[in-house]
C-alpha cells in the first residue's frame, strides 16, 4: 500500500525524516529548495526552508538529537548545516574545484558525517559533523567510480553506498575498512539506499523501481525483491521506523545549548560538541561566545 504525501514535485533528488515530529525533508533540484511537510497532516501545506544559494542540493541527512540538518551543496561543492526550520545556516566544508558531492548521512552518535564524492577522484570521506578539518579523512579511495546515495546501518556500525558505474552496492566500517560487496547482479543503475535491519533497499534509474535484498550472511545475499516498479525515475528513498533514529545518549548541545552563545555542533570524541557563529559574528577566546565582526 502506497500513499502520497506531496504531490506536484518535479526535481526531488535527496529525502530524510525527522520521526519525533513525523516531519519528511527533501531538496528539490529543480527549485533549487530543500523543504518540509508533515507525515500525518496530509492537508497542511508544505514549507519552503531554504530558497537562496543552493545550486544542486543532491544530498541530505538529519541530526534527530541535535535537530540540525545536513546537506551537500553540489553545485558550488559544499556542505552545510542550518536548524531543521533553517535557521542558523552555517557552511562547514568546501570542496576543490575537481570534486562533485553528491550523498550524504550523519551518525550523531560518533559526531560524524559520512559523503560521497565521485569527481575527478571518486572518495567516500568523514568528518565531524561541526566541520573541524583535522577529523576529515577519506576512507574509501580506490575502486570507485560514481558513489552515489550513502547510508548507516547503524546497528553493525557501517557505511552502505551504491555505486553507479560499477553497478553494485557495497559496505564498510566507518573506517573504510572490511569492505563487502552487498550485490552486483542486482543493481542496474543504483542512485539511493537505505538500510533496515538485514534488508537493503535501494532506487534504480534502469530497472525504473525500488528494489530490495537481504543479507543474510556477511558474504551471501538472498533473492532480489521488488518493491515498486514503473514509477519514472526513483530518486532518494528512506526506510521510515523510530529504530533507525533512536536516542542512546545525551544530547551534548542539549543543556543550555552547549554553553555556546549562537551555534552548537555535535562533534567526535573527546570534544563531543563545539560553538560556532553566524556569518557576521566570530568566536571569541572562551571558545563559546560570538562577537559581532
Amino acid at each position: 500500500m502506497f500513499s502520497e504525501v506531496v504531490t506536484g514535485q518535479q526535481g526531488i533528488v535527496a529525502l530524510d525524516y525527522d520521526h519525533k515530529t513525523s516531519t519528511v525533508y527533501w531538496t528539490d533540484i529543480s527549485t533549487e529548495t530543500i523543504n518540509s511537510a508533515s507525515l500525518t497532516n496530509k492537508n497542511q501545506q508544505y514549507k519552503v526552508i531554504i530558497n537562496e544559494s543552493l545550486v544542486n542540493p543532491e544530498g541530505l541527512s538529519v541530526d534527530w538529537i541535535n535537530r540540525k540538518l545536513y546537506w551537500t551543496n553540489s553545485g558550488s561543492n559544499v556542505i552545510e548545516v542550518a536548524d531543521l526550520d533553517g535557521r542558523n545556516r552555517l557552511t562547514l566544508i568546501q570542496a576543490g574545484l575537481e570534486d562533485k558531492l553528491r550523498g550524504i548521512a550523519v551518525y550523531p552518535d560518533t559526531g560524524y558525517m559520512f559523503w560521497t564524492n565521485w569527481g575527478q577522484s571518486p572518495t567516500i570521506e568523514k568528518c565531524g559533523m561541526d566541520g573541524d578539518p583535522s577529523t576529515r579523512t577519506p576512507i574509501v579511495t580506490n575502486h570507485l567510480r560514481f558513489p552515489n546515495g550513502l547510508t548507516i546501518d547503524y546497528t553493525k556500525r557501517r557505511i552502505i553506498w551504491v555505486d553507479a558505474g560499477l553497478d553494485r552496492i557495497e559496505s564498510a566500517d566507518l573506517n573504510g575498512n572490511q569492505r563487502r560487496v552487498i550485490t552486483r547482479y542486482h543493481s542496474r543503475h543504483p542512485f539511493a539506499v537505505s538500510a533496515f535491519k538485514d534488508r537493503v533497499y535501494w532506487s534504480d534509474w534502469q530497472r525504473n523501481g525500488i528494489y530490495m535484498v537481504r543479507r543474510i550472511t556477511s558474504s551471501i545475499t538472498g533473492p532480489l525483491r521488488t518493491v515498486r516498479r514503473s514509477i519514472g525515475l526513483p530518486m532518494g528513498v528512506r526506510v521510515y521506523s523510530p529504530l533507525l533514529q533512536l536516542r542512546k545518549g545525551m544530547n551534548p548541545c542539549g543543556s543550555n545549548n552547549g554553553g555556546c552563545s549562537h551555534i552548537c555542533l555535535l562533534a567526535p570524541r573527546p570534544k563531543t560538541h563545539t560553538c560556532h557563529c553566524p556569518a557576521a559574528a566570530t568566536l571569541t577566546l572562551d571558545g563559546k561566545t560570538c562577537k559581532n565582526i
